[in-house]
């Protein structure tokens, strides 16, 4: 039984933990839009500017051939990410239109959103996620000694490394400051519970 009451209160300190993580990602959706727009033409413009730097530099980077194809290819990923967010009023439109006088909810849009974009989208940024340390460990490798290699192509790879690196660091960062929340609210819990027992037993005592 004990076992059983540690494990329940452990689900549920980590079900609060998530609906605290959803509660926080419930912005006003004049907020969200505007983030979906602004990320969406980041992404298109330095998708672009990827695959330019990369298609025009693919045979100028002798100290390591695979960069300007990683920057293509990374670009390209990228691209296709981007279109999340125009497929994305075009479901918006669509189940406006479907449900009007109603508002659409998140689910009604993606439901509408053509070739079900945002799970291409997922799939993508996984893709992402899985393609780009492999070009950073070719960048660094060749960090010291990158002369043979295009100055814009080597830069670009190693601003994009930078990046995606920093951009981990914030995620893990975010991970365990989660973690420790947490952990503090099990312990809070716990000594309240000792202060508790503790209390109970005075009273008894007393008695």
């Amino acid at each position: 039984m004990p076992e059983q009451q540690r494990m329940r209160d452990v689900r549920n300190e980590y079900d609060a933990a998530v609906r605290k993580v959803q509660r926080t990602d419930k912005l006003p959706p004049k907020v969200l839009f505007v983030l979906r727009a602004v990320s969406s033409c980041f992404g298109f413009c330095m998708s672009i500017f990827l695959i330019t730097v990369g298609w025009i530099n693919k045979h100028n980077c002798e100290e390591d051939k695979h960069i300007p194809y990683w920057l293509i290819v990374t670009g390209i990923v990228i691209f296709i990410s981007a279109l999340n967010f125009p497929f994305y009023l075009i479901g918006w439109r669509r189940a406006r239109q479907a449900l009007a006088p109603q508002q659409p909810t998140e689910t009604d849009i993606k439901n509408a959103t053509p070739f079900k974009m945002h799970r291409i989208s997922r799939f993508t940024f996984c893709c992402l996620c899985m393609c780009i340390p492999i070009g950073i460990i070719w960048t660094l490798n060749i960090y010291h000694d990158h002369d043979n290699c295009d100055s814009l192509t080597f830069w670009t790879a190693f601003c994009v490394s930078i990046l995606y690196l920093c951009w981990m660091a914030l995620m893990v960062s975010v991970c365990l400051l989660g973690c420790c929340m947490v952990g503090a609210t099990r312990v809070a819990k716990q000594v309240t519970t000792a202060k508790q027992k503790k209390q109970q037993s005075a009273n008894v005592e007393t008695a």
